[in-house]
């Protein structure tokens, strides 16, 4: 063992203050759309839904993704 840190293993600062998941509220809120159609989303499986104990999150990379579709 060289003693030296694989820069790969070490969190990147950026990475640890975004988000991996966000609240319905705040996906809405980052979409500009309102709840309903948030959910609506959801359902039709355009945006992906996790659930962590009793929360239900959305996945940022999921908003990010649904983002890229409707651009291209």
């Amino acid at each position: 063992m060289s003693g030296s840190i694989d820069s790969s293993c070490v969190p990147d600062r950026d990475r640890l203050d975004t988000p991996i998941c966000v609240r319905a509220d705040r996906a809405a809120q980052m979409l500009g759309i309102g709840k309903t159609k948030l959910y609506e989303l959801i359902g039709s499986g355009e945006l992906e839904l996790v659930h962590i104990g009793r929360r239900s999150l959305i996945l940022k990379s999921s908003i990010d993704d649904f983002v890229a579709r409707l651009r291209a």
